[in-house]
């Protein structure tokens, strides 16, 4: 799993979010039957570094806290090239208390739903714009570059924020200039922690039958100081019943 990519210009950036699901399918009896199955998805969060480590043992822990993390979402009455000084985004949260004992941490990214529905005629169709936290656009000073990408510029024009899959082919992904999240990091005392998760899992046999191979779950804990990531992955196995193995493999 990359945390860190790099551009074509040799730029290098951090990956905050980015999300695949990947499916193999095939008509079987005139339905669409799945016979395998992968997603995995990167999170981040921005923490103190004081409090890195009680946020680490929170995310290992078996409560979950890693597969409900807080989630941004601006309102949508005001114009995203208002975001964030409008009087509308004036009472957004970008930090929330996790566990016990509690822990601040803090939101990298936003999301904007934009709905097509009632008398909404400007879309075709509905979709989610993934955007800088209120933490990131202020600590780094962020505006949106234009209004034909959703990319994210300093105060010098250079763009800092963006989503790669607006110029390129592959997965949409929020990604930030990686220096200049270091010297955010290094100012304001934070560390960042990634958060991933995914499965993998085989299914056969027949439509509305048992079928199945069994399933791959993963998730890992990462942290970033300002030089050095580390963390761990963590595996565990489902494994299918005899009578559901039976039935997957007649049918793969």
């Amino acid at each position: 799993m990359q945390f860190q990519v790099s551009d074509p210009d040799g730029r290098h950036w951090f990956v905050l979010e980015m999300g695949a699901t990947r499916n193999q399918s095939v008509l079987l009896e005139g339905e669409r039957v799945f016979l395998r199955m992968t997603w995995h998805k990167i999170q981040s969060l921005l923490v103190r570094r004081s409090d890195v480590e009680l946020l680490m043992r929170l995310l290992r822990g078996p409560n979950g806290e890693r597969d409900h993390l807080p989630k941004i979402e601006l309102p949508w009455h005001a114009y995203l090239g208002e975001y964030p000084w409008h009087p509308a985004y004036e009472t957004l949260r970008d930090d929330w208390r996790m566990g016990e004992p509690e822990v601040e941490v803090f939101g990298t990214i936003a999301d904007r739903y934009v709905e097509r529905s009632g008398h909404n005629y400007s879309i075709e169709e509905s979709f989610n714009l993934t955007i800088p936290g209120p933490r990131l656009m202020r600590g780094l000073g962020l505006r949106l570059a234009e209004g034909r990408s959703l990319a994210y510029s300093d105060a010098r024009g250079r763009i800092i924020f963006k989503d790669p899959s607006a110029e390129a082919s592959g997965h949409s992904a929020a990604v930030v200039d990686r220096d200049a999240l270091c010297a955010l990091l290094a100012r304001d005392d934070f560390e960042l922690v990634w958060v991933i998760t995914g499965e993998k899992s085989a299914h056969g046999g027949r439509p509305h039958r048992h079928g199945w191979g069994g399933q791959l779950d993963y998730w890992g804990i990462y942290r970033f100081d300002g030089t050095t990531i580390w963390g761990e992955l963590q595996f565990a196995r489902n494994d299918p019943q005899a009578s559901q193995l039976a039935e997957f493999l007649a049918h793969r």
